[in-house]
């Protein structure tokens, strides 16, 4: 999106809390203590990838993608398995953002 202020990238461990706070905010709370540990679950998963937004130092939105096979499709298809941008930050084009990104 032109004019952005914010970024996207792949999840990394500093991103935990964040993360944590952010699947709150979805309704699954979740101690930011475990986090880290449900992260390494997810990268050991060579179809299953996360990302997030940044603006500043800020993680404000995030995703995560699974890849499955399928009767329905001949290819691969990425399920997008959560969606979550900060409500303060919602309506500024970060989730569509995100849906891109994992495209």
């Amino acid at each position: 999106m032109a004019g952005s202020d914010f970024s996207v990238r792949d999840a990394a461990p500093p991103d935990a809390p964040a993360l944590a706070a952010l699947f709150g905010e979805l309704g699954y709370p979740t101690p930011a203590e475990q986090m880290p540990g449900r992260m390494g679950r997810l990268w050991s998963d060579p179809r299953a990838r996360a990302i997030v937004a940044v603006e500043g130092d800020a993680v404000v939105g995030a995703a995560t993608v699974h890849l499955h096979t399928t009767l329905h499709a001949e290819g691969e298809i990425a399920q997008l398995t959560a969606l979550v941008v900060t409500e303060a930050r919602r309506g500024r084009g970060i989730g569509h953002q995100l849906v891109e990104a994992v495209r």
